[in-house]
């Protein structure tokens, strides 16, 4: 275990190791959002993150949280940037089979998980990728992994290293160091073409929040990625909205047909009880009327019952 550190251990067979510090939301965030996507690219791995105390508490509590796990960093620093080579450390445990070193202000992703894949399959000791036409080094501080207890000194090589005050020296570390020493049992990923080593990266997944391997991702290109992802549904959300359009508009075509209907019975009715009232009149007149009839009286009786009688048969839908 490294000098000045206190490990808690969860499950140490693959590790996904992170350098923080600071309270720059852009790594702080950003490590919370990669415990969090490790559970969907890297399951079954472990999340660790190299921390001093200069990390607010509410940020460890929550990688805790997302069962990261916690190394304690309370050696001296060494310089200003001393700490973004603290994720090395991983390279020198024995009880790790695989781990990868990566920047908690990039994030996880699916092309990087297949080029992952793709160097487990492989057999080799190494893995490197590079993704983007900046990517012109040998190895980048936070894109590589490797099997474990390959580099047990690796804490002294990064002690004795000396140069911790400027962006981009952890990747000269990697390049001038350790590439030589790896360089022979090593996979690289590099569609760009940087190096002769450079291999395709295998099929993968869209990627979403971030467009390659590496990407610094601010605040503004993740509310872009989220901006994107709705974008992406606006397809589907606009043919559920014509479709209830189009169920409202048969629905009110039902009610006006129901409509209608009801309004031929209630003429029916109207018509069926006139009828029925017209024959009862009749009936009464001839209950009343006690003098014989004539052919002239009753026919003209006769037509208007045989009327109302093929009426009410009509009407009650019988013909």
């Amino acid at each position: 275990m490294a000098r000045g550190a206190r490990l808690r251990v969860t499950n140490p067979r693959r590790v996904i190791s992170f350098s923080l510090y600071g309270q720059l939301p852009l790594y702080t965030d950003g490590a919370i959002a990669n415990a969090e996507l490790a559970h969907r690219f890297y399951p079954g791995w472990t999340t660790r993150f190299y921390v001093d105390d200069t990390v607010p508490a509410g940020v460890v509590a929550a990688l805790r949280e997302r069962q990261a796990d916690i190394v304690r960093v309370t050696a001296p620093s060494l310089g200003p940037l001393y700490g973004r080579y603290w994720r090395f450390w991983i390279a020198a445990e024995p009880d790790v089979d695989h781990f990868i070193v990566r920047d908690a202000d990039s994030r996880l992703n699916a092309r990087e998980k297949a080029a992952v894949d793709d160097w487990i399959k492989s057999g080799k000791s190494f893995h490197a990728m590079r993704d983007n036409i900046a990517h012109a080094k040998r190895i980048l501080a936070g894109m590589w992994g490797a099997t474990g207890n390959k580099l047990p000194h690796i804490r002294r090589m990064t002690d004795t290293w000396g140069q911790y005050s400027e962006r981009g020296e952890n990747d000269r570390f990697m390049s001038d160091i350790i590439f030589p020493l790896i360089s022979d049992d090593s996979i690289y990923h590099d569609d760009h073409g940087h190096f002769p080593d450079a291999i395709p990266f295998p099929p993968h997944e869209p990627m979403t929040g971030t467009s390659f391997v590496g990407e610094i991702v601010t605040p503004a290109i993740e509310r872009q990625a989220l901006w994107h992802r709705i974008g992406e549904h606006a397809e589907t959300i606009a043919r559920y909205r014509d479709t209830l359009d189009a169920r409202d508009i048969e629905l009110n075509a039902s009610k006006a047909r129901v409509s209608t209907l009801v309004a031929a019975v209630d003429l029916r009715d109207c018509a069926l009880q006139e009828s029925q009232e017209r024959l009862s009149s009749l009936v009464h007149h001839l209950q009343l009327t006690s003098a014989p009839l004539s052919l002239r009286a009753v026919l003209p009786m006769a037509r208007v019952l045989r009327k109302c009688s093929w009426r009410l048969r009509q009407l009650s839908g019988r013909t």
